[in-house]
């Protein structure tokens, strides 16, 4: 067979080889990619001479005529569409049930949309809902417990904090009169304290009138503070 060319195909916006033979563009282009296309593309051609671009499920590769159709993952994405329905359910089901996420990304390279809780609610099945909601509350109860750590944390509650704490030193600790570390008494209990070792200096001393407790040993109870409820006057 032979090949000619005419002036037309001289053209040199038109590629053909040495031998005359006309080069498809379409075969010295570059292979799309799939972020390129939004989805997997065939060119087919129509009965009017036009082309017609068909997709691709990006994930089960299936054509339009295939479960149930391809769409766009959620109404936010701005690319073609590229999924078929029933591989968006199961993309909601694997990365919610088996991944344990509830912020899901469409599935398309390069588009960053996310299924909305109501995109879920519409095209998730019954066990993605279920799972999903789960996630949902634990994230919350989470995000409550955190939340109830940080107030607690900020300047205004730690100035009560301080306060109380000041508040409670004053009522139920008094300073050791000989080293002035502050000595907590608990309850009821006997009078006759020590600041205990190591932190304290080990001196002895009563608690309600803060007398030294080594004359009261050696002498007796008169040489408590008169005021206090374990004077005793010495007797004639």
């Amino acid at each position: 067979m032979s090949y000619y060319t005419s002036s037309y195909i001289s053209d040199s916006s038109v590629p053909y080889s040495l031998d005359g033979r006309l080069i498809s563009p379409y075969y010295r282009q570059p292979t799309p990619t799939l972020p390129q296309l939004g989805g997997i593309r065939h060119h087919e051609p129509s009965h009017l001479g036009y082309t017609h671009r068909s997709y691709n499920c990006v994930i089960c590769l299936g054509d339009e005529s295939s479960g149930g159709g391809l769409c766009v993952p959620t109404p936010r994405c701005t690319h073609v569409r590229s999924i078929c329905v029933g591989c968006r359910t199961q993309y909601l089901n694997n990365v919610i049930c088996v991944q344990g996420l509830t912020r899901v990304s469409c599935p398309q390279t390069g588009c960053h949309q996310q299924f909305s809780e109501a995109d879920i609610e519409r095209w998730g099945d019954s066990a993605t809902k279920s799972r999903y909601y789960y996630l949902i509350g634990i994230r919350k109860t989470a995000l409550q417990s955190l939340r109830s750590v940080q107030a607690a944390s900020t300047p205004r509650n730690k100035r009560a904090d301080e306060q109380a704490s000041s508040e409670y030193m004053r009522i139920n600790t008094k300073p050791c009169p000989s080293c002035a570390a502050p000595i907590a008494k608990y309850g009821d209990g006997c009078d006759h304290m020590r600041c205990a070792p190591p932190g304290g200096c080990g001196f002895e001393f009563c608690w309600l009138c803060l007398c030294d407790f080594e004359p009261v040993r050696q002498d007796g109870n008169h040489r408590h503070e008169k005021f206090c409820k374990h004077y005793r006057a010495i007797e004639p």
